[in-house]
């Protein structure tokens, strides 16, 4: 079932959004959550720490003139990575290449000078990486893969295969936080979380771990937004329902907002906004006037279709817009 919401920046308001990622990569997310009337509740899954193994990093940064490309697979790669490249190569060498995953790691890099790394035009994944005409002759080259402990193994597989000889430069650590749930599952007892945002498949095993079986109803009973079909899988095999796809447009003058926008939705019979949809017709723009949306309570577990609505209720009436004021709402959480 697909569905396409249209709306100005108030389209989420009085939601409340479940943020998870990690503290000091939630500010911008959180603040494009209070601009469009919802409230942000950080609560982060995952804390980002040194590498156990920084003599290594540090030699294979000293080495880096021996390498043809090195490939950054996320932003923290980058900004862990970086700062210690620098304070050893003020230039990089001329020959280097160099690569990234996603949009975000490239903005981190434009911020150390390098505005034209290799990216994916499309998936922003290891998937849409190997797709590029520059990985695909890569026989004898040397490549320098920076990433987090552990992860993931297809983008060094594939170029295995395909005749490089790739190392892993492994400049950080992802740990679980040791935070206090209690505050998060008295806001869910008290039904004070609308959503959940999840960023990666690490976040989601985090977060279920963190919650324990006191808090898997209430995870299981609410709605994910999640930005990769990886990510939708691993929902899955937890036991959450897929329920389509669903474009969020927050307004125009919002960039950035990958995160919301082209999300899987993992949710319950009922839509986030409180309306429940024409099974026969979903598209609201091909329906004729009896067909159109009904209103349905957030908490009803109706799975019924719905009946055409009367003549006197073909127009629904809806409640008087309310001001919302943005609210972004930090639980207590370890230092990092």
């Amino acid at each position: 079932m697909n569905a396409v919401i249209m709306g100005n920046e108030q389209s989420l308001a009085r939601l409340r959004v479940l943020v998870t990622r990690p503290a000091h990569q939630a500010n911008k997310l959180d603040r494009l959550i209070a601009a469009a009337g919802a409230e942000a509740v950080c609560f982060p899954v995952i804390e980002i720490t040194g590498p156990r193994d920084a003599a290594t990093l540090y030699k294979l940064i000293e080495q880096l003139d021996r390498f043809d490309m090195i490939i950054f697979v996320s932003a923290n790669a980058v900004d862990q990575a970086m700062p210690l490249i620098n304070a050893r190569h003020p230039r990089l060498p001329a020959h280097l290449l160099v690569a990234c995953v996603g949009r975000a790691s490239a903005r981190a890099l434009k911020q150390f000078g390098i505005h034209t790394p290799l990216l994916p035009s499309t998936r922003f994944d290891s998937e849409g990486l190997l797709l590029l005409p520059e990985l695909q002759d890569v026989n004898g080259k040397r490549i320098l893969i920076f990433r987090g402990e552990g992860g993931r193994e297809l983008l060094a597989q594939t170029l295995r295969a395909r005749g490089a000889e790739v190392q892993y430069a492994e400049c950080y650590r992802r740990a679980r936080p040791r935070t206090d749930i209690t505050p998060l599952l008295r806001r869910w007892q008290d039904g004070l979380i609308d959503l959940v945002t999840i960023t990666s498949v690490e976040a989601l095993d985090n977060l279920v771990a963190m919650v324990g079986e006191s808090g898997r109803s209430y995870l299981l009973n609410t709605p994910l937004i999640v930005v990769s079909n990886r990510i939708a899988e691993a929902c899955r095999r937890y036991g959450f329902v897929h329920r389509g796809s669903e474009r969020r447009r927050l307004g125009r003058s919002h960039q950035g907002v990958a995160h919301l926008t082209k999300a899987r939705i993992i949710d319950r019979p009922v839509t986030p906004y409180g309306f429940q949809w024409n099974q026969n017709n979903p598209n609201p723009r091909n329906q004729t006037k009896n067909q159109r949306l009904q209103r349905a309570p957030l908490t009803s577990p109706s799975r019924h279709r719905l009946k055409p609505l009367t003549q006197a209720q073909s127009r629904p009436q809806h409640p008087p817009r309310l001001r919302v004021h943005p609210v972004v709402e930090r639980l207590p959480c370890s230092p990092c």
